[in-house]
């Protein structure tokens, strides 16, 4: 999983509705943000039945929109993205996990944060 460790070279914030059993309360979307890094392109987001996870852009729906490029600080890396959640990304996958992490939108803030700096 050295993807996971390779340096992020550029990074956009991605929004997109919200789908499946939390579709009824969209209110704000999903959010998400997609890096480039030596090993290709992934979207890191928060998911209900994961928490934060890394999945690469081939799988990426249409229904995701570019919100807003983001500056990338030196030597960010997915794994840095992760531990920027707080304590909650050594959690067991599950939805404690994705809540304890602020959702979508508390995650995708703390990442945009860590990747910024």
């Amino acid at each position: 999983m050295s993807y996971l460790l390779d340096k992020i070279h550029s990074a956009t914030i991605y929004k997109r509705p919200k789908e499946g059993s939390l579709e009824v309360v969209d209110i704000v979307g999903h959010w998400g943000i997609v890096v480039v890094n030596d090993s290709g392109s992934y979207l890191v987001h928060n998911m209900p039945d994961t928490g934060t996870t890394a999945t690469s852009i081939s799988n990426l729906s249409n229904n995701w929109t570019p919100v807003a490029q983001l500056q990338v600080g030196p030597n960010k890396t997915i794994q840095g993205m992760f531990n920027s959640t707080g304590l909650v990304a050594y959690l067991p996958e599950g939805f404690v996990k994705y809540v304890s992490q602020g959702f979508c939108t508390g995650a995708t803030g703390s990442m945009a944060t860590y990747l910024s700096q």
